[in-house]
């Protein structure tokens, strides 16, 4: 995904100065994500993040993904007290016995949800219907800490022996990967955010494009007996459309 232009406004909290800031505002925040894995990754750098700024945690991103074996739970779900104390002595991660082991806990956590038959990013999209909550938000000051949605998945997580998961940290997990979309209303990305409904609305551009293409061929065919077919066709694209209409109208 192609950063934004410094000149297009962003969320006040990514200022163009802050190149690494704005990167990740651009390309990432907000974003929904879908792969199981991805999800389980950012959960574990959000919970990283605790006690500490967001910036801390990218500028240590490279090195704790090289350290963390790629974030891979099948790897990090075999590490002994060793191989922690080994991780723990790499200056570049953050260096919290409490996160490192939970990390690993966490990892066995999601394999053990995968065994159960259950897929971690249905289960995790499920608390919001399957599709981003729209926000609707003029500044990111407005944002609550966490939600009523988060609290019930933080509890939920710890129920599945993960850590590290208290409902702050996954709302902020939420707006990150996308089951949140707290951009601000006059941020370039702000339509991004809403995933399903960008795609609706691209869906209602081609339904359009097709019906205009219709009243020319009504245009130049008035009268003909091929005008039958077109206007069968007509029918189920302006019903469509409005469908996709009353979607883009809710959000």
């Amino acid at each position: 995904m192609k950063a934004v232009q410094e000149d297009e406004v962003a969320c006040s909290w990514a200022p163009p100065g802050d190149r690494l800031y704005r990167v990740y505002h651009d390309t990432e925040w907000g974003v929904p994500v879908r792969d199981s894995r991805a999800l389980w990754e950012k959960l574990q750098l959000e919970g990283m993040q605790a006690g500490l700024s967001w910036i801390t945690v990218l500028r240590k991103r490279e090195t704790l993904c090289e350290e963390f074996d790629g974030f891979d739970p099948e790897l990090l779900a075999r590490w002994d007290r060793q191989r922690i104390d080994s991780a723990l002595c790499n200056p570049g991660i953050i260096r919290s016995r409490r996160k490192v082991e939970a990390t690993v806990g966490n990892a066995r956590g999601f394999l053990e949800i995968a065994e159960h038959g259950d897929d971690f990013s249905d289960w995790l999209w499920g608390y919001v219907g399957g599709g981003p909550i729209q926000s609707h938000l003029a500044s990111w000051r407005d944002a609550p800490t966490q939600s009523e949605v988060s609290q019930r998945l933080s509890k939920d997580l710890k129920a599945r022996s993960f850590s590290f998961c208290g409902p702050v940290i996954v709302y902020a997990f939420m707006q990150a990967v996308g089951m949140v979309n707290n951009h601000e209303i006059r941020c370039c990305r702000y339509p991004c955010g809403a995933g399903a409904c960008l795609r609706e609305t691209n869906h209602c551009r081609k339904l359009l494009s097709c019906f205009l293409f219709y009243l020319f061929l009504r245009f130049l065919f008035e009268g003909s007996p091929d005008l039958k077919v077109c206007s069968d066709s007509c029918e189920t694209f302006v019903e469509d459309t409005f469908h996709v209409l009353d979607v883009i109208r809710v959000w």
